[in-house]
């Protein structure tokens, strides 16, 4: 998404901005007067990435910054269209651009969070992030990491103070081409982490150039799908061959998520 957004919005000035009066994540209303404060007026000065969130940055006329923060939840979208174009069922918050093109976020379900501050520092929902896994993750870091943790592996990677934004697909993918066990006490795979580090590092870097995963809603800004579910080791495939030993994958339900897995590849 970022990749895509960047080259698209950066150096553009924010003209207005609107909003559908509609709460987002947890009900919670939008702070729409927050989100004209730190954008209206101002330049896109930077597109990022933190974690799972869309950070947008942008000089505002009075010399300060502005920093709005996008996570997209289960179903949400960023596209970048004209202002004269038909908008999306479900668009939530617009950034309207002088040269007349609109920043469109939408989201079906409502899950996706939509807001803004002074900087990256004033938004909570980024203070307790552990390192980025392409970025800041270490092997070291991560075998100290497992070392006091007795939770299932899966549990482990999936929690965002551990490492920021790995989510449900590549945690299993990871896990598979790693050959570790979704189930395994996280401190009994510390002997594994220069493996898992890679393995973790292999799943993103190839998503990425697959324009990520698109199993039902995921579009980037340009509105193409990502192609990386073709490449996919274990996710999604229950009961075909595992593509390395034939063995049917399996799938097992754990906290409301689906874990794919090969019983042979992956020997708890």
């Amino acid at each position: 998404m970022v990749r895509t957004l960047r080259p698209q919005v950066v150096g553009h000035e924010v003209q207005s901005l609107w909003t559908s009066g509609k709460a987002l994540r947890l009900g919670r209303p939008l702070d729409t007067a927050a989100l004209k404060k730190f954008a209206v007026g101002g330049r896109i000065v930077a597109v990022r990435r933190r974690a799972k969130y869309v950070v947008m940055d942008v000089a505002l006329p009075d010399g300060t910054m502005g920093t709005s923060l996008v996570h997209l939840g289960m179903s949400g979208r960023l596209r970048v269209q004209p202002k004269d174009q038909e908008r999306p069922a479900h668009t939530h918050v617009i950034w309207v651009l002088k040269d007349g093109r609109e920043i469109r976020f939408s989201d079906p379900r409502r899950f996706g969070l939509v807001k803004a501050a002074r900087d990256e520092a004033a938004h909570e929902e980024l203070a307790a992030l552990g390192p980025d896994p392409l970025s800041d993750l270490s092997a070291a870091y991560l075998e100290a990491e497992l070392a006091t943790s007795r939770a299932p592996l899966k549990a482990f990677l999936l929690d965002q103070s551990r490492i920021a934004g790995l989510g449900n697909i590549y945690v299993c993918e990871a896990m598979f081409i790693s050959g570790l066990h979704p189930a395994l006490p996280a401190h009994r795979a510390k002997e594994r982490a220069a493996a898992l580090f890679e393995a973790i590092q292999q799943t993103l870097r190839e998503a990425l150039v697959h324009g990520g995963t698109t199993l039902r809603d995921f579009i980037d800004s340009e509105g193409h799908s990502g192609q990386h579910q073709h490449s996919l080791w274990v996710y999604g495939r229950e009961g075909d061959p595992c593509h390395k030993c034939q063995t049917p994958v399996k799938r097992k339900v754990d906290g409301g998520r689906s874990t794919f897995f090969c019983r042979v590849c992956q020997k708890r």
